[in-house]
């Protein structure tokens, strides 16, 4: 089993932030896709490794995110993981997905498996 802290997602990535111009939340959106992949790639992980995804564990960074703030900011961040990992992040769906107290700064922590 490997375990792979990734950055929280940035608030401006939550449904509650308000804002007009999409661009701009465009940007943020791709940011962090790409942060959260490199996190990935910087441990080691391919496409070609045959890991699978076994839990997806949320610590958030104050008591002001709930689950499901939280879980739809990461969308990026899923994407980017079902793109190093080389599967439909469709695959996710029936994945734990437990809310965790919260710590400093926030974190995502994705549990992977070996074949």
């Amino acid at each position: 089993m490997m375990s792979i802290t990734l950055p929280w997602p940035p608030a401006q990535l939550s449904p509650n932030f308000r804002t007009r111009r999409t661009s701009w939340v465009a940007s943020v959106r791709k940011t962090y896709r790409a942060k959260v992949a490199e996190a990935i790639w910087m441990r080691g992980v391919r496409p070609t490794d045959g890991l699978s995804l076994r839990e997806i564990i949320f610590h958030p960074p104050n008591d002001k995110w709930d689950d499901d703030n939280g879980r739809s900011a990461f969308k990026a961040g899923r994407d980017a993981l079902a793109e190093v990992l080389g599967v439909d992040d469709n695959s996710f769906n029936k994945i734990p997905q437990p809310w965790r107290a919260p710590v400093k700064d926030g974190a995502v922590v994705v549990m992977l498996d070996a074949p």
